[in-house]
């Protein structure tokens, strides 16, 4: 994430994310499928690429990438994991006019 935000290139590594991401997706039904460190890899991949979609303005797409990134916390049931993409799904749902959920899950990931 650091190389594409300090060098500006966000479309470059929103590319590289999320086609990695695709490349990932059909293990989701394999035998990794339940695989904690696999969940977290793919659960940090989706909050880097909704940093970068953010970044870029498009907060539709940074909200569905963070949403992606919660649930697979919630699936690993890591609270404080998921705070941080809590947050900025909130951030983004916010910036997307969707003020009440946005500053609900805000308020949420501050406390624990």
């Amino acid at each position: 994430l650091q190389p594409w935000l300090v060098h500006g290139e966000l479309k470059e590594g929103l590319r590289w994310f999320d086609s990695t991401g695709q490349a990932l997706k059909g293990a989701e039904r394999g035998e990794r499928a339940e695989d904690e460190e696999w969940l977290r890899t793919r659960a940090r991949l989706y909050c880097g690429a909704g940093v970068l979609a953010a970044a870029l303005g498009d907060h539709d797409g940074a909200a569905h990438r963070h949403r992606r990134a919660v649930a697979l916390y919630q699936r690993l049931r890591d609270p404080r994991a998921a705070a941080l993409p809590s947050a900025r799904l909130g951030h983004a749902l916010f910036r997307c006019g969707d003020r009440p959920e946005g500053r609900a899950l805000l308020s949420a990931s501050l406390t624990p």
